[in-house]
């Protein structure tokens, strides 16, 4: 939403909150990557129409919503809604492990080896503490 909302601005940021409702209508018509659906789609098991000329359009096509689940009640489709949103979050699971995993390697330690961390500090004036002179790693 932050990143959205940066697009929008330019030198003036005190109406920033004058973008809201654009941001939050392209944030819900947008295509989630893991779930392969709109999040409208998700609540709602429609697509988002902006304007009415779109609606009547899509009315008259009868493309109203998906061929799969047209002629389904409303529980019914909201149950094969989720069952694929379920399938796609599964296969984006897989593919981000996938690629974990590749990169990911296991670490054993046995009792009594000795072990270092990296060192995360944070200079600070009021010591007279520069990180960047700390050592990187340190004994744990």
């Amino acid at each position: 939403m932050l990143a959205a909302i940066r697009t929008y601005l330019e030198e003036d940021h005190r109406d920033w909150d004058a973008f809201l409702p654009e941001i939050e209508v392209a944030i819900r018509n947008a295509v989630h990557e893991a779930t392969g659906v709109t999040p409208f789609f998700a609540v709602f098991g429609q697509h988002m129409y902006l304007h009415g000329s779109c609606y009547k359009l899509a009315r008259k096509l009868q493309s109203m919503t998906d061929h799969e689940v047209a002629t389904l009640n409303c529980q019914d489709k909201r149950n094969i809604i989720r069952d694929r949103i379920k399938q796609h979050l599964h296969q984006a699971y897989e593919r981000s492990s996938r690629q974990y995993n590749k990169r990911a390697r296991e670490f054993n330690v046995k009792p009594g080896q000795e072990v270092f961390r990296r060192n995360f500090t944070l200079s600070d004036f009021g010591k007279n503490y520069n990180a960047k002179f700390a050592r990187k790693f340190v004994r744990c």
